[in-house]
């Protein structure tokens, strides 16, 4: 009780705000505990401080919803892929000056990543080594192609972090597409494959995939 007031004391009466980002991974360690006791919590000390406000970051829409029944009327915004634009200064703003990436390898870049801002940047993470290896000052086609595996090993903690946020049903649909993959590679399927296909390997293995088809 007397460690925020001496805050705003010291700080000139400016507000507070605490970004509490994977609130919701909580519930991974703790079960209800956090819908029960610490969200609660955070409610009795939001309406006694007026200065105090909080930015919850997560990726669960069930997570979210517990916190929304708790502070009705607080704003909300879902955080979806960056477009276009913001893909492509999110790739060239960081290394400008330094690194130039040419249009083919940010078409690349794009298709890779959708425009998901954690998988451009492990992609560009993975483009900044491979160049000041190679001592090139411009990344093509080609180089994102020669990064791809590279990144995806440099960022399996992420990967999985994304993946264990997905429903079931998704992981699901994830799985069999990478199993597709495996298959391409070992030239399977020449022309590589469509999600009719997808459906046909899972049913292969006896899986229902009539609750699946929302997560296509």
């Amino acid at each position: 009780g007397g460690f925020l007031p001496h805050f705003y004391e010291g700080f000139g009466g400016k507000k507070l705000v605490l970004l509490l980002d994977e609130f919701d991974a909580l519930r991974d360690y703790s079960g209800d505990a956090a819908v029960e006791h610490f969200f609660p919590y955070l409610q009795s000390i939001i309406y006694r401080q007026e200065k105090l406000f909080i930015i919850p970051v997560g990726r669960r829409l069930d997570g979210m919803q517990n916190l929304l029944s708790l502070f009705k009327g607080a704003p909300h915004q879902e955080i979806g892929l960056l477009d276009e634009r913001s893909a492509e200064r999110l790739i060239t703003k960081p290394a400008e000056g330094v690194l130039e990436y040419s249009p083919d390898a940010i078409g690349a870049i794009l298709e890779l990543s959708s425009g998901h801002p954690y998988f451009t940047q492990l992609l560009c993470h993975a483009l900044f080594a491979r160049a000041r290896e190679q001592q090139t000052p411009t990344v093509t086609r080609i180089d994102v192609e020669a990064i791809v595996d590279k990144a995806i090993e440099s960022g399996e903690a992420g990967l999985v972090w994304f993946r264990d946020g997905l429903p079931i049903p998704e992981r699901v649909i994830f799985s069999a597409a990478a199993t597709f993959q495996e298959l391409v590679k070992d030239d399977a399927f020449q022309s590589g494959f469509t999600i009719a296909e997808v459906w046909t390997l899972l049913e292969e293995y006896g899986v229902q995939t009539k609750p699946l088809r929302g997560a296509e």
